[in-house]
């Protein structure tokens, strides 16, 4: 059968479709369909009807027109144009996403050079809506296919090709997210600027090397330890060294940072998945099996995955933890401790900055740069367009308020959270310190903690309850709980460093007490992990505002007993797992970790070009991927970025005051 181009234009344009109402008048369009399919693949579609029309009398933008005749005279480059649209009906359309990725790469790698020009392919992801028959109104029940065009063609040029053939053409061509190989790799000024920036930074880094191996070759000490700031050789040995720790350090918590940011990656990673369904807006990954997805995220064998929002906590939780942990290792009068808030503002910055402006550089001027795929383009400015509305809420830490539903680079509303709460620090510390001076003044700051952290739980749920309509779900007060209950574990630890574990208790009972607690514990923590999966799924707005505050302060309360009782020796497997040596090395690099997962897990599914069958293997075998790159990435990203700093830190301050050096970011 030797179909003509009108009947095909009026199938893939939908024309014929769009005035169907019933799926029976739907199969013999089907059948043409798959007839021209199989004329596509012999090559010997006729494209004669078409090719006589003239286009310019048309209306047809003459390089459009001149690029339309070249394919005419080339039938070859013509077929693979068409080879590259995506095919409807296609396998799985009824389970799977309603959209369909073509195949990008034939499409743009497709060019032909003539006498007056050059055509080029030009991919457009959902450049062709088909209604859904049984719904025509409803456009977010459309397929939306792929198309490709040569690149001066447009969707007003097409549509007026295809009015010859269709009365009233529908307004189904698309053209807004059209992309060739050339577009998005056009380099401007900055990005020119920042990418020298980028080559000078590495720069320093290898001199710094080579300085820093001759010197140790030729057996001599560094005398000016700046010139070796940006050395890999001992920022290298820094990083991957491992000690035996002493009592006033805390391994266990070596060991939370770690899982709980493997835990988030796993978290992250099932996103990629959850796009386009009730859930989320926007796909990544069109999925062969949607229902699926669903299906599995609402079985209880995935409440883990939900329940890595609990590992959010745990930061916070460590962050408060660490931070009076520190401070109160020193005692200092009320004057020192004045002026030493300046100070540990400074060395925070000096912790945080250059990480998050490297991040911020890297996403908004090179990263764009260094991808390519059918929603590359597309999703990469949705990505950007924030960073540049609102880069100025990004560098001072409020965009979790100000811009929380369009956030820049989305995971770094943790560190505005983190920072507020770091800023608001000096407000507690100060009195604090000076209720601990008096006499019985750690029953004292145990209690007004207490009080402050119920009104922690409280306040939260009330704010959720009365103010129906804000659905922010990155705001800092509804976290303080994690904080705060740090914060009184840290100043505990500090004044009853060496108090004997559960000294109210005779020593021969002991043991069967701690047994009891860490089942309890974990059972506490296991529910509210398990329930979590239950709050977000199927729960209204009033039990997630109980919810949410409830599990944080019931999983910061297990928290605050693992530290205790591993510190103290009494954690058995549980303490073993969480101070491994090799915790210490990977600790290091969870800043950096937290920072890059994103965006490595962002450069490999932007990049997506074909349809996937979601399981639970593909998931963790994904995951797996993700995580090794994250790591190699972020022992990288520590050498050149936060462990030179640090080394400058030193030599500037060369004697410190007291700090919060905190290490537990994600």
């Amino acid at each position: 059968m030797n179909l003509h181009f009108d009947v095909v234009l009026c199938f893939i344009s939908v024309g014929c479709v769009s005035s169907l109402n019933t799926t029976n008048h739907l199969l013999p369009i089907v059948q043409l369909v798959t007839d021209l399919l199989n004329e596509v693949g012999q090559g010997s579609l006729d494209l004669s009807l078409v090719c006589n029309l003239s286009f310019t009398s048309l209306g047809v933008k003459k390089r459009c027109a001149e690029q339309l005749a070249q394919l005419c005279r080339d039938k070859s480059v013509a077929l693979r144009f068409l080879d590259s649209w995506s095919k409807f009906p296609y396998s799985g359309m009824l389970t799977s996403n309603r959209f369909h990725l073509g195949h990008y790469d034939e499409c743009v790698n497709t060019e032909l050079e003539y006498e007056d020009g050059k055509i080029i392919g030009k991919h457009c992801f959902a450049g062709l809506i088909i209604p859904d028959p049984t719904n025509i109104s409803d456009l977010n029940l459309a397929f939306k296919l792929s198309t490709c065009l040569p690149d001066k063609c447009t969707k007003t040029d097409i549509t007026k090709i295809a009015s010859v053939f269709v009365k009233d053409f529908p307004p189904i061509i698309r053209d807004e997210f059209c992309s060739t190989k050339e577009t998005g790799k056009e380099l401007t000024t900055l990005n020119i600027v920042v990418i020298m920036g980028f080559l000078f930074w590495i720069s320093l880094m290898m001199l710094s090397t080579i300085y820093d191996v001759c010197i140790y070759l030729g057996g001599r000490k560094c005398e000016t330890p700046v010139l070796i700031a940006f050395s890999l050789f001992t920022n290298g040995k820094k990083l991957f060294s491992t000690t035996v720790a002493s009592k006033d350090q805390l391994e266990v918590l070596n060991g939370l940072r770690v899982i709980s940011m493997i835990w988030i990656i796993a978290g992250h990673a099932i996103l990629l998945w959850l796009q386009d369904t009730e859930i989320n807006a926007m796909a990544v990954f069109p999925v062969l099996n949607k229902d699926y997805i669903l299906e599995s995220r609402r079985h209880r064998s995935s409440s883990y995955l939900d329940g890595a929002h609990m590992a959010v906590d745990t930061f916070f939780f460590m962050s408060g933890f660490l931070l009076t942990y520190i401070y109160f290792k020193e005692k200092r009068s009320l004057s020192q401790q004045l002026r030493s808030v300046p100070f540990l503002y400074i060395h925070r910055l000096l912790r945080l900055a250059p990480s998050i402006i490297a991040l911020y550089v890297l996403g908004r001027w090179v990263f764009p740069l260094t991808g390519s795929g059918p929603i590359w383009n597309l999703i990469i400015e949705k990505v950007v367009e924030p960073c540049k509305k609102y880069w100025w809420s990004y560098f001072l830490f409020v965009q979790n308020y100000v811009n929380w539903d369009d956030l820049c680079l989305i995971h770094t509303w943790y560190l505005s959270a983190d920072m507020q709460m770091f800023l608001i620090s000096p407000l507690f510390l100060i009195p604090i310190s000076v209720v601990l001076s008096k006499k019985r003044g750690l029953c004292a700051v145990m209690v007004i903690l207490l009080l402050l952290n119920a009104f922690w739980i409280i306040m939260p749920i009330a704010v959720k309850l009365h103010f129906t309509e804000f659905k922010n779900v990155f705001d800092t007060h509804s976290r303080l709980i994690d904080y705060f209950l740090g914060m009184m574990l840290g100043i505990f630890f500090r004044e009853r460093m060496h108090v004997p574990f559960l000294c109210f208790v005779r020593a021969k009972h002991r043991s069967t007490l701690n047994f009891i607690i860490w089942v309890l514990v974990l059972t506490e923590m296991f529910i509210s992990m398990f329930y979590y999966q239950d709050a977000e799924v199927f729960q209204g707005p009033t039990a997630k505002a109980y919810y949410y505050v409830l599990s944080r302060s019931s999983w910061c309360a297990g928290l605050c007993w693992i530290v205790y009782s591993c510190h103290h020796g009494y954690g058995g497997i549980i303490n073993w797992i969480l101070t491994r040596s090799i915790y210490q090395i990977m600790s290091r690099l969870t800043y950096s970790m937290y920072l890059l997962h994103l965006p490595v897990m962002a450069w490999y599914a932007f990049q997506n070009r074909e349809m996937r069958s979601f399981s639970h293997y593909e998931e963790y075998y994904l995951f797996c991927g993700h995580y090794l790159t994250t790591l190699v990435c972020s022992v990288v990203w520590t050498l050149a970025f936060e462990s030179p700093i640090l080394a400058i830190e030193k030599v500037i301050f060369a004697r410190k005051p007291a700090t919060t050096k905190n290490d537990s970011k994600e």
